[in-house]
């Protein structure tokens, strides 16, 4: 009764992408368009012609001011037009909602690392390891880290950063799960400056910012 347009970003196609930020990622949904400004740290869109936010993290409210790495995303939903407003009046609007879904722990063991380089000196390198905790399989755990660093077209730009993400999920019974997730991110970077309004800039190089 309620037709619904939606779009996935899966982690299959972040990969053949190279994605290395969610920004990146959101590039491959159609009709969605980031708007994080000067900031470039937050989950800002646009869709539709509405301002939106991606402010869901596997259904349940997230800060949309704390961009999501991609080093733990599954996959992103994206459900179009005014069907997004019922998972949330005050969280969604008729442009649509965005849901981030994190990994989750699996049944077997395996592991991957990546290393990815480019532009402006970056590097950044990633693992995913996941390992049942039983013979029983009942108790799972999964761990991503992300290590990166990039330099940028200002003189003394930069973007470098740590991640950690970890997942504990238990099979109480065929009907019951319990999972807890973490996340720690520790991002530290250069704003693109522009001029606003405000007295002239007394200095001529960084080397004169007291930066004690």
């Amino acid at each position: 009764e309620n037709p619904t347009v939606y779009n996935l970003v899966p982690k299959e196609i972040i990969s053949e992408m190279s994605a290395i930020d969610f920004n990146t990622a959101m590039a491959s949904a159609p009709g969605v368009v980031v708007n994080n400004s000067v900031n470039d740290s937050g989950n800002d869109i646009f869709m539709r012609g509405f301002s939106s936010n991606a402010t869901f993290r596997n259904g349940l409210v997230q800060n949309p001011r704390v961009q999501s790495e991609i080093a733990n995303i599954e996959r992103v939903e994206v459900i179009k037009g005014p069907s997004g407003t019922l998972f949330g009046g005050t969280m969604a609007n008729y442009g649509g909602v965005v849901n981030v879904v994190t990994k989750k722990p699996q049944e077997n063991f395996g592991g991957i690392v990546n290393y990815t380089t480019g532009s402006w000196g970056m590097n950044r390198i990633t693992a995913d390891v996941n390992t049942p905790l039983n013979k029983e399989k009942t108790a799972l755990a999964r761990f991503n880290v992300a290590a990166y660093s990039q330099d940028s077209f200002q003189d003394a730009g930069y973007n470098k950063g740590l991640f950690f993400s970890g997942s504990v999920l238990y099979k109480v019974s065929d009907k019951t799960t319990v999972t807890l997730d973490t996340e720690f991110h520790a991002p530290e970077k250069t704003l693109n400056a522009y001029v606003r309004n405000s007295e002239k800039l007394s200095y001529h190089s960084m080397k004169d910012l007291d930066v004690a």
